[in-house]
C-alpha cells in the first residue's frame, strides 16, 4: 500500500521543513488507523491484481465488509488532526478528495462489497462483474488518494525527531491496530532504531522506552506465535502511549 510493507513502513527521509507541527505521533497514530480501516479493500485489490497477472487465487481479506463503515470513522478524525496539526494544504486537500469520494463508492458498490464478503470462495462472475463496474478502479483511486496524503505529510515534517516520531508511532499503532499477526517485516527495526535512511532516536528517551524498542525490533523479519503477538502489542502499546503523552 505506497510506502506501507505490511505492517511497517519504509520511509525516505529527504524533507522539507513544516511550520506548527504540534504533534508528529498523534499525526502518525491517524494514519495508521486510517489505513488499517483501507487494509481490506487494498488487500482485495492488490489479490485480484495478483489473479490477473499470475493467476493466483483470489482471497477474500476477513473485514471487507466493515471496511466502508470503519474509513467513515477513521477518516473524519484523521482530517480534523491534519487540520490542528500540521500546515500542509496539499495533503489536507488529498483527504478532504479521499473523504468527498468514500461515501458514493460506498453506495455504488454495497451490493459488491456485501457479496463478496458473504463467501471465503470468490465467485468469478461476481468479481469480473466488480471490475466491469469499476470497483477496483475506484479502490485504486483511494488508494492514491491515501497514499499522497501521507507521503505530502511526511515531506513536510521536519528532520530529526519529528520524522522518527511520526513513522515509530505509526508503525506502533498499526501493530496495535491489526486483528492478526502472523510475521513482522525486516525493515521495523530501520524505523524504530534508525538506519543511514531514517532517523535514529532522541538521545535523552527514558531507558525503559529505549528498552521497549530494542525489544521490538528483535521481531523484524521473524514470524511470532500468538504469545509472542501479545508481547509485540503490549510493546507498541508503551512505546505508543509515551509519544502521545511526550507529544
Amino acid at each position: 500500500m505506497g510506502k506501507m510493507v505490511g505492517v511497517v513502513l519504509v520511509v525516505a527521509f529527504a524533507l522539507s521543513p513544516l511550520h506548527g507541527l504540534a504533534s508528529p505521533a498523534s499525526l502518525g497514530g491517524g494514519f495508521a488507523d486510517t489505513y488499517t480501516a483501507f487494509a481490506p479493500l487494498y488487500a482485495l485489490y492488490r489479490s485480484y491484481a495478483d489473479y490477473l497477472f499470475y493467476g493466483s487465487e483470489v482471497v477474500i481479506p476477513p473485514g471487507i465488509g466493515g471496511a466502508c463503515q470503519s474509513l467513515s470513522k477513521t477518516l473524519p478524525s484523521l482530517q480534523a488532526e491534519m487540520i490542528v496539526q500540521t500546515g500542509s494544504a496539499e495533503a489536507l486537500t488529498y483527504i478532504v478528495h479521499l473523504r468527498q469520494s468514500l461515501d458514493p463508492f460506498c453506495s455504488t458498490y454495497s451490493s459488491t462489497i456485501a457479496g463478496l464478503a458473504a463467501t471465503s470462495t470468490p465467485d468469478q462472475d461476481l468479481l469480473k462483474e466488480a471490475a466491469d463496474k469499476g470497483f477496483f478502479a475506484a479502490v485504486s483511486n483511494m488508494n492514491k488518494l491515501l497514499e499522497r496524503a501521507f507521503n505530502s505529510t511526511l515531506d513536510g515534517l521536519p528532520p530529526g525527531d519529528p520524522q522518527w516520531a511520526f513513522a515509530t508511532a505509526f508503525v506502533c499503532r498499526t501493530l496495535i491496530d491489526q486483528p492478526r499477526i502472523t510475521h513482522i517485516e525486516s525493515t521495523l527495526d530501520r524505523i524504530l532504531l534508525g538506519s543511514d535512511d531514517t532517523p535514529s532516536p532522541p538521545s535523552d528517551l527514558p531507558e525503559g522506552i529505549m528498552q521497549s524498542l530494542k525489544a521490538l525490533s528483535a521481531y523484524a523479519g521473524k514470524d511470532v506465535t500468538p504469545a509472542e503477538v501479545e508481547r509485540v502489542k503490549t510493546l507498541a502499546h508503551k512505546i505508543y502511549d509515551f509519544l502521545l503523552k511526550r507529544g
